[in-house]
C-alpha cells in the first residue's frame, strides 16, 4: 500500500496510538519509501519514531537503501546518530555499500 500511496498509508499509521505497533508500521513505510526519497523516510524515523530498536533498524535499512544512490547523503545522516553502537553501525553500512559499489564497477564485485 505504501508503494501505491505514500501519503495515505503515512497518514494512517501516524493516526495510530503511539507505541511498538505504529513504529513497526511506520518502519515499513520508511523502507518502503527509501526507495523513492530517502530523505523523507529518514525524517520519518527520526521525527515520527519511539527511540529504541524498531527505530534503529529502520534507520540501518534507509541507510543501506540511500548509500545506494547517494553514499555521501547517506553518510552525513549517518554521522548526526549521536555517538554509539548505531552510529558506528550505520558508518559501516554506508562504508561497505560504497566498496561493493566500487568493486562492481571495476568489474570485481566481491563473493560471499
Amino acid at each position: 500500500w505504501a508503494e501505491q500511496d505514500m501519503q495515505a498509508a503515512r497518514a494512517w499509521a501516524l493516526a495510530k496510538p503511539a507505541g511498538e505497533q505504529r513504529d513497526r508500521l511506520l518502519q515499513r513505510i520508511a523502507i518502503a519509501e527509501s526507495a523513492a526519497n530517502p530523505a523523507d523516510a529518514a525524517r520519518l524515523i527520526s521525527e515520527q519514531m519511539s527511540p529504541g530498536p524498531t527505530q534503529n533498524e529502520a534507520a540501518i535499512s534507509v541507510i543501506y537503501q540511500w548509500a545506494q544512490t547517494d553514499a555521501t547523503a547517506a553518510m552525513a545522516w549517518a554521522e548526526s546518530f549521536p555517538a554509539g553502537d548505531l552510529r558506528d553501525r550505520a558508518i559501516k553500512e554506508v562504508k561497505n555499500v560504497s566498496a561493493y559499489a566500487a568493486a562492481a564497477a571495476a568489474g570485481n564485485p566481491p563473493t560471499n
